[in-house]
């Protein structure tokens, strides 16, 4: 007896891998090809600062000194003076700092103090990329941070 071995075309496996692998292809490149800004880029940006606030509220409790927060808008930069951690943001990310009159240095450069007690000085950044804009606040008594969406 002879058998005849005969392929007329693919398994439903090697389909189902096949489109598997297209899928996960055009999801990681997707944001890239169709030239869209990712929604979540002011999200996340608020979600660093908001981290580095806390950060420098926590190192100036613990070592009984102020800390600094400094926000560099035209090097588009966030970082303590108590932590080497910087966040830089991209440039699909605008922000804009409200802060009292002694906090702003120079224009496009603001200072966000910390003190032993736990307030601060206060401040309010407005980070927005594409049609999604939040507020970061951080309060002057408490030194608490909270992010808010905001209109745009």
């Amino acid at each position: 007896m002879r058998r005849t071995c005969r392929n007329r075309g693919f398994s439903l496996l090697e389909m189902l891998v096949v489109l598997a692998i297209v899928a996960l292809t055009l999801s990681v490149l997707w944001p890239q090809i169709s030239g869209r800004k990712n929604p979540h880029d002011a999200r996340q940006a608020g979600l660093q600062i908001a981290a580095l606030a806390r950060d420098a509220q926590t190192q100036a409790i613990r070592k009984g000194r102020i800390a600094t927060l400094s926000v560099d808008l035209r090097n588009r930069r966030v970082s303590g003076d108590a932590t080497s951690r910087v966040f830089t943001f991209p440039d699909t990310i605008a922000v804009t700092m409200t802060a009292a009159r002694s906090d702003i240095a120079i224009a496009q450069l603001g200072t966000i103090t910390f003190f032993p007690d736990g307030s601060t000085s206060g401040a309010s950044l407005i980070i927005s990329s594409g049609t999604q804009t939040f507020r970061l606040l951080i309060d002057w008594l408490t030194g608490a941070t909270s992010l808010e969406k905001a209109q745009p």
